[in-house]
């Protein structure tokens, strides 16, 4: 079994992969800046005009423009958006990392090409 560490030394990002990473971060504030407002479906995550978003919830009552009736139109799984899939479709709840090639890191935590 691997110790917490050892699976900690696992999941780090590599050189590369902090390059790549803060390269998202960045593009991540220069959106915000642009005033993209993001919506997470699952793994897909979409950028819509915050220049007109007022808020995204699950309730249908309010997002009619002119009432609180409700709007059809206004459901984002039938409007069209930019998206990316990101792998990400996970809730708050507890989550747990299953190490590729566990048993051979297992015995040698310090193999190359990990």
């Amino acid at each position: 079994m691997l110790s917490r560490e050892e699976i900690q030394e696992l999941i780090d990002l590599t050189p590369d992969q902090k390059k790549a990473w803060t390269q998202l971060v960045r593009a991540i504030k220069r959106c915000k800046k642009a005033n993209i407002h993001f919506y997470q479906v699952l793994s897909s995550l979409h950028g819509l005009n915050g220049n007109n978003i007022k808020r995204i919830d699950e309730s249908e009552a309010y997002h009619s423009v002119a009432s609180c009736e409700i709007n059809e139109e206004a459901n984002l799984q039938h409007l069209d958006c930019p998206w990316v899939e990101t792998d990400c479709s996970w809730a708050d709840d507890t989550h747990y990392v299953t190490i590729k090639n566990i048993t051979a890191h297992a015995a040698d935590p310090k193999k190359p090409g990990r």
